[in-house]
C-alpha cells in the first residue's frame, strides 16, 4: 500500500541538504510517497508538535521537552565576502572583525540566525545595520555584489566558490562554529 511521508524542511535543507537525501530515501523505499513543506525551525517545530508532519529537518540548537531530536550533519559556519572585497585575500576572519563590517543575515526564528547571535554575542559584537534577508540565496547573491558580508553554514557556498563568484574565510580563534542539522519528530 502506498504511504505518503509527511516532512517539514527547513528552508536552507530543503535547497542544500534535501536532494541528496531524497535520492537516497527514495531508491531505499519506492513504497512511499513524500510530501514536503517547508519554513524557519520555529515554524517547523510546531507543525510537528501540532501533527501536521511526522518528521522535520531543522537546523538546532533547539530543545523540547515533547520531541525527540536526532542530530544527523553538522557545517561549519564561515565567512564569505565578494572576490574583490578588501578581506578577499585573508587567510582568516576573527569574529571581532565582523564589528566593522555589515552583515548580511537571516530572519528571527531560523536556527541560522539563532546561531549566529550566539556567536557575536559571545564574541561581544553588536552588528551595524545589518540586512536581514528571508533565504540564504539572496545572501549569497547580495554578498557577491558587495553589499556586505555573512556568516553561512560551508555546505551552502560550495558551488560558488568553485566558481570564483565568493571567498570563503574560516573563523579564527577558539568559537564553537558547527551548525547542527536534526531531525525531529514527537517522542
Amino acid at each position: 500500500s502506498e504511504r505518503t511521508l509527511l516532512l517539514g524542511v527547513g528552508n536552507t535543507l530543503a535547497t542544500y541538504v534535501l536532494p541528496d537525501l531524497l535520492q537516497r530515501f527514495g531508491w531505499e523505499h519506492p513504497e512511499f510517497g513524500v510530501q514536503i513543506g517547508t519554513g524557519n525551525t520555529e515554524q517547523l517545530l510546531a507543525q510537528v508538535i501540532s501533527g501536521a508532519y511526522e518528521l522535520a529537518l531543522v537546523g538546532s540548537p533547539l530543545d523540547h521537552a515533547q520531541l525527540q531530536v536526532i542530530p544527523f550533519l553538522s557545517t561549519e559556519l564561515v565567512v564569505i565576502v565578494s572576490p574583490d572585497d578588501e578581506w578577499a585575500d585573508r587567510p582568516s576572519v576573527q569574529l571581532v572583525d565582523l564589528a566593522q563590517r555589515r552583515l548580511l543575515v537571516r530572519e528571527a526564528g531560523s536556527a541560522l540566525q539563532a546561531a549566529t547571535a550566539e556567536l557575536l554575542a559571545a564574541a561581544h559584537v553588536q552588528p551595524r545595520q545589518p540586512i536581514v534577508l528571508g533565504n540564504l540565496e539572496a545572501i549569497k547573491r547580495s554578498v557577491e555584489v558587495g553589499l556586505g558580508v555573512a556568516l553561512v553554514p560551508a555546505m551552502v557556498v560550495r558551488r560558488e566558490v568553485a566558481a570564483g563568484r565568493l571567498r570563503l574565510l574560516p573563523l579564527a580563534g577558539p568559537t564553537m562554529t558547527r551548525l547542527y542539522l536534526s531531525l525531529i519528530h514527537i517522542s
